[in-house]
């Protein structure tokens, strides 16, 4: 998966708390554009 080689290139990095945040805000951008998506569509 993407983010299995996300942590085996940056290693340590990957873990760090920044990291973490920036990838639940990312999430979060998505499933709310996603969401909004759909009930467009309905």
């Amino acid at each position: 998966s993407l983010s299995g080689i996300a942590v085996n290139n940056n290693g340590v990095q990957s873990t760090s708390p920044e990291a973490i945040d920036h990838g639940r805000g990312l999430l979060d951008r998505t499933m709310t554009s996603y969401s909004r998506s759909i009930q467009q569509t309905q």
